[in-house]
């Protein structure tokens, strides 16, 4: 029984850790290092990156719509910041 359950625990990790690899792979690895500053927003905060590389990246990863915005929109008084 205790063998079991442990082959059925290591069974969803196995599953769970091949979906996370199947979404990174779809997903852009390596982005230049350029430094074209970017804002994005996610709907309910902003966040700044580096470029739309990195944005579009962590949008992928995180299965998130985060839509890029004016730059200006980070720093402005008052933006909720993530």
């Amino acid at each position: 029984m205790f063998c079991e359950l442990k082959m059925r625990k290591l069974g969803i990790l196995v599953s769970v850790l091949l979906l996370f690899t199947y979404v990174d792979a779809q997903c852009p690895q390596i982005c230049p290092a350029i430094y074209t500053p970017t804002c994005g927003f996610n709907g309910r905060c902003y966040k700044s990156y580096g470029n739309s590389c990195s944005l579009n990246a962590e949008a992928c990863t995180t299965r998130q719509n985060i839509r890029q915005v004016d730059y200006q929109e980070c720093s402005r008084p008052g933006a909720q910041l993530c």
